[in-house]
């Protein structure tokens, strides 16, 4: 080796590693953020979740904003609710099926008379509030299947909180939850109840792997909404305060005497002076022309002052802070708020809420389809519903995607189907219907208004200009079969 090169394998050995990254780099002009790169479960304590919920309570509580952002988000999610249709390959287990789900949907729940969709709506709206909530399968005094609504916090280790364990939850040796530690009462937290895993059901919409509990939807925002509230409270009495002064009274020597500034002893006893001001004209202007009228002492000077407050500045910083409250959750400001933008903004607005919306809808939609899985597996064990290979697959209705030109779109969709670009499942499911219901419904009615054109004898035009191409393949129908034409007829008139 040459001596040149010998020196320069020295100085690799001994200088230091350079950073691209500056970001990773800290700075006294920045202030300085600890953050320890660790698990989910560290990250997020038993004591930093719970004061998480009671501040994500609150602001829902008390804050317009933080609670329309929580309203506004529930209604996207579940808007009329979340539908399941069974969709297994035996027909006779699929209509079995939905009517016992029916029966179960009236009242879902043991303690409560809600019926299922108005459920999902407390139960996605309690996730987003405290992070995740619990659903119990258990069973009525009958032994029919009902579910218990649980709250996330009443899931805890109580006093014997571990950083390095999820809160309430009893893992095995691969991490997987087998138990869950559940408090029924808020006066005792010593005295937990173990539930196993398999009878309960988490909503949550974890973000991170190994996440064993929820964090509220905006925890990112807790900060910002504090601020916005305190910062609004300030302004508002500094409003209050500089409305309430009309005007300020000075002199040259700078003293004031209280008789002649205080609006009572003056409406008592108006002061004279040689331009004949007196007590009974300013009684008379105080009732007839019903202003009141302000006396100066001699040598004194009234400036009248005028109230400015918000500035455009405080608007601007408001707007700011509200904005970023709204992005935490991944929505657009105008979403949430419903400000005016234009045809274009507004489209790409809700087609991002959409987006997100639907991330949302996924895993609650998973939650919800272990609640259907239960209720069929029941009915199956008690001989109420025939079983099937393929019993747990479901087609779930969302409701209708956010759009601000359903009229534009719905035309274009009529087109498609219309040439076949899109199949009828995509068309109803798109508005939270099953395609073959609707299919049956159409069916009956075109049916029962041939019927009738054919019993009061007017054509069926008349009714529908759709309903002149179906008689005309009635007939062509019963040309070619004559006899299933007759039975049919006579099917009609029994």
């Amino acid at each position: 080796m040459r001596f040149s090169e010998a020196i320069s394998a020295l100085g690799k050995a001994f200088s230091p590693v350079s950073a691209r990254y500056e970001g990773a780099e800290d700075s006294p002009a920045r202030s300085y953020i600890y953050s320890p790169v660790q698990s989910a479960t560290r990250d997020l304590t038993p004591l930093t979740r719970r004061n998480l919920i009671s501040k994500s309570r609150h602001f829902y509580e008390n804050e317009p904003l933080f609670c329309g952002l929580i309203e506004r988000m529930t209604s996207y999610v579940v808007g009329g609710g979340l539908h399941v249709v069974p969709d297994s390959s035996d027909a006779a287990f699929n209509a079995a099926a939905m009517e016992y789900w029916r029966e179960f949907c009236e009242l879902p729940e043991f303690s409560s008379d809600k019926n299922f969709l108005n459920l999902q709506s407390i139960i996605v709206r309690a996730a987003f509030v405290d992070g995740d909530v619990f659903v119990y399968k258990t069973f009525d005094a009958n032994g029919n299947p009902k579910m218990q609504v649980i709250e996330g916090y009443r899931i805890s280790d109580g006093f014997n909180a571990d950083r390095d364990k999820p809160d309430g939850v009893i893992l095995d040796s691969l991490g997987s939850p087998v138990a869950y530690e559940y408090h029924p009462s808020d006066d005792d937290i010593a005295s937990p109840i173990v539930i196993p895993a398999g009878r309960l059901i988490r909503f949550s919409h974890d973000k991170r792997p190994n996440q064993y509990r929820g964090v509220p939807l905006a925890h990112a925002a807790i900060r910002t909404v504090h601020d916005i509230g305190d910062t609004l409270a300030l302004e508002k009495q500094a409003v209050k305060h500089t409305s309430s002064i009309v005007g300020v009274a000075s002199n040259a020597g700078g003293e004031a005497d209280e008789d002649d500034y205080n609006p009572l002893k003056r409406q008592i006893s108006a002061p004279s002076d040689a331009a004949g001001k007196d007590t009974e004209r300013a009684e008379h202007y105080r009732r007839i022309e019903g202003a009141e009228i302000l006396y100066a002492a001699p040598g004194d000077s009234l400036e009248l002052k005028s109230n400015d407050r918000p500035g455009p500045a405080w608007q601007g910083f408001m707007s700011f802070l509200i904005d970023s409250t709204c992005l935490s959750v991944g929505l657009v400001p105008s979403i949430v708020l419903g400000q005016k933008r234009g045809g274009v903004d507004t489209r790409a607005c809700l087609a991002t809420a959409q987006r997100i919306v639907e991330g949302w809808q996924n895993s609650y939609i998973d939650s919800f389809q272990l609640v259907y899985e239960y209720v069929i597996e029941d009915g199956m064990i008690r001989g109420k519903i025939p079983s099937a290979p393929d019993w747990h697959k479901t087609k779930w209705r969302r409701p209708p995607k956010i759009t601000v030109d359903a009229g534009r779109e719905a035309q274009n969709e009529r087109e498609d189907v219309k040439n076949g670009l899109m199949t009828l499942e995509e068309h109803y499911s798109a508005r939270g219907k099953d395609y073959k219901r609707e299919i049956v419904q159409k069916a009956e009615e075109i049916r029962y208004m041939l019927d009738e054109c054919e019993r009061l004898g007017i054509p069926p035009d008349a009714l529908s200009v759709n309903l002149k191409t179906a008689a005309l393949a009635e007939r062509a129908s019963a040309s070619a079969n004559p006899q299933a034409a007759a039975s049919n007829h006579r099917k009609t008139e029994s």
